[in-house]
């Protein structure tokens, strides 16, 4: 709980947020398996086990088809990967600090990035998540 409670601390001095939303879930399914942005200012995302978040680096991403874009078509038909080995994984225990459409001055352009698939080898996902507000 002292971890959480340091994250939530040093993300709200980085963000300058006024206060913070945390999540600390058990994930046994996929719970975002497409590319997305997230529609808040700031998200904090560290994964305790299981695989961490899937991210894709601006260059990588074909920004057009992302959502509706996509025209039903997974990510990786869709053309939003312009690479298929740019697919970046964070390992567990790694801090993602992602900005989201509301951060201002990015004009919507946060981070893109995706839960990653589930593997029975691998068990559940712990995942704690903390949104600016």
């Amino acid at each position: 709980m002292h971890d959480i409670e340091g994250l939530s601390k040093l993300f709200g001095d980085v963000t300058g947020a006024c206060a913070v939303r945390i999540r600390f879930e058990v994930i046994s399914s996929v719970q975002c398996p497409r590319f997305h942005v997230d529609n808040v200012k700031a998200r904090l995302l560290c994964t305790y086990r299981g695989i961490g978040t899937q991210w894709l680096d601006e260059r990588d991403a074909d920004r057009s088809k992302l959502g509706g874009g996509a025209g039903g078509l997974s990510d990786e038909a869709s053309g939003l990967i312009l690479h298929p080995a740019a697919v970046r994984t964070l390992t567990p225990f790694a801090i993602a600090l992602l900005k989201g459409r509301q951060w201002a001055g990015i004009k919507e352009r946060g981070a893109i990035h995706r839960s990653p698939p589930m593997s029975p080898m691998h068990g559940p996902r712990v995942l704690v998540a903390i949104d600016a507000l």
